[in-house]
């Protein structure tokens, strides 16, 4: 590359040279023959370095829209199949309140229909015909609708499974995250969908963070994911000890540009949800505890007490 980059500055040299002093022609003929046998190594170089160029880079939400269904990029266990029947008034659905990605999955359903649909599936099936693609989604709902009669309609869809319950045992987080109250554990996937939103707002006390609230919004991801006071222990195997950690840790995990590996669109959050009455009550006294320059809270006296008598039960 040093040889390259030196033939290039002398080339240019040259020519800036050759503007210069354009009645020194011997002179400058000599500088060009001088350079000549640099030339064919130069364009090799060149050429090498085209050849060496990075390819262009994946882009999830693209995936979404030029593949049919889920992309392949989900990883096929966490994709399961449901089949809803769902009771529809005379000339509903309207095809209006669908909205599609050119893949056939929903991004915008009627009221009535959530639940049981969900953001994001992947519409398979109406009443045991295959739904081929979007247009052939509508032109099936056009005609459901054109019978001006009450009916039950079977939608199939496949969706990506958001949790997945995890034993205490498996759980490869720092001892000192974990609490020694009665909770259960679960493994979550979030999958950065197109038109979704993250959806959540985390606060963090003594290196916990927990979660505050969700949106409840048809396109947040984060709330099939989560519940109020889960404790989010890890994101992709990183451990989670402030909110500023935890929230770089997740968008980075679901940004949509510069993506190089599958790991990029989709965040596994280890959370930790609380089962026994002690366990919820120390939750709530963190959730409704102010966190300006708190380092080792008082727990309340009703807490303390509930999780003494539960301890000597």
């Amino acid at each position: 590359m040093d040889d390259c980059r030196a033939a290039k500055e002398r080339m240019e040299y040259v020519l800036g040279s050759a503007q210069l002093m354009k009645t020194d022609r011997p002179t400058i003929h000599a500088w060009l023959c001088a350079s000549l046998h640099m030339g064919k190594d130069f364009t090799e170089c060149e050429h090498d370095t085209n050849e060496a160029a990075p390819r262009a880079q994946f882009n999830p939400l693209a995936a979404f829209e030029q593949e049919n269904g889920l992309p392949n990029f989900i990883p096929k266990n966490l994709i399961e199949e449901h089949t809803f029947s769902i009771e529809c008034a005379a000339e509903e659905p309207d095809t209006k309140q669908f909205k599609l990605t050119n893949g056939c999955l929903l991004v915008e359903v009627p009221v009535f229909m959530h639940p049981p649909m969900e953001f994001g599936d992947h519409i398979i099936g109406i009443n045991d015909e295959h739904v081929e693609d979007r247009i052939h989604f509508h032109r099936l709902i056009r005609f459901l609708a054109a019978q001006k009669k009450h009916q039950r309609i079977r939608f199939t869809v496949q969706r990506v499974i958001s949790s997945v319950p995890i034993s205490k045992s498996r759980l490869t987080v720092p001892k000192e995250l974990i609490s020694k109250q009665h909770c259960d554990y679960f493994k979550n996937t979030m999958i950065f969908y197109p038109r979704s939103s993250l959806g959540t707002n985390i606060k963090s006390v003594n290196g916990k963070v927990y979660v505050m609230t969700t949106d409840n919004g048809f396109n947040s991801i984060a709330r099939r994911a989560f519940y109020i006071g889960d404790a989010l222990l890890s994101v992709n195997d990183t451990p989670c000890t402030s909110t500023k950690q935890a929230s770089k840790l997740l968008l980075d995990a679901l940004k949509t540009k510069g993506i190089k590996d599958l790991m990029a669109v989709q965040a596994r959050v280890i959370v930790e949800r609380p089962v026994n009455p002690a366990a919820i009550a120390i939750v709530k006294a963190v959730l409704y505890m102010k966190t300006a320059n708190v380092m080792d809270p008082k727990m309340p006296d009703d807490v303390v007490a509930i999780c003494k008598f539960v301890e000597n039960v």
